[in-house]
């Protein structure tokens, strides 16, 4: 589901720390759903503490449900996320939940969003003044952007899209959705 990343911060899994496994229901809370399977995120150290058995309703935003870039702002001066301008109420209030609960705001966090964002920049201004031909090293560049497993990829579709080019957003999140993906 979320190819290797923290389902909710999207960062590399089993780089420095295996992999856990968060209850998108406590286990304390809801013991019965403790083993079904779509109550189990994949998910790094920091987001598992942060969220830890706390009772959150039903606010915490459902990546597998709900495609959380269709509710995300990304502030490109800070890294910081926040509800989108068209999202609901309800949206901005599940937005927030999720961002204070899993911690989601932290500073390393959003160092790496910036760093993200700015490669991403970079290679869309040299494809520019390439009319669009990708060389082999944009090439190469591109394969790792839009590769699955790689971090971050709500940011790269963001940029994407305010940089003008949703088609590219589209394509990368249809690659990112077909099972058989890596």
């Amino acid at each position: 589901m979320a190819h290797r990343k923290c389902a909710f911060c999207e960062s590399k899994l089993e780089l420095t720390a295996y992999l856990e496994i968060e209850h998108y229901w406590a286990k304390t809370l809801r013991p019965e759903q403790a083993f079904d399977w779509p109550n189990l995120f994949p998910v790094c150290r920091l987001c598992n503490n942060a969220k830890s058995d706390t009772d959150h309703g039903g606010l915490l935003v459902r990546p597998d449900v709900q495609n959380p870039e269709t509710i995300l702002w990304l502030n490109p001066d800070s890294g910081r996320l926040e509800a989108s301008a068209g999202a609901t109420e309800s949206d901005c209030a599940r937005v927030k939940r999720t961002i204070d609960l899993c911690d989601l705001q932290r500073g390393t966090l959003c160092d790496e969003r910036i760093v993200t964002m700015e490669a991403v920049i970079h290679w869309l201004e040299r494809v520019s003044e390439q009319h669009g031909v990708l060389d082999a090293r944009l090439r190469k560049e591109w394969d790792r952007l839009t590769k699955p497993t790689t971090p971050y990829k709500f940011v790269i579709r963001h940029v994407f899209t305010i940089r003008g080019e949703p088609r590219l957003a589209a394509w990368d999140r249809a690659r990112f959705d077909t099972p058989t993906a890596t």
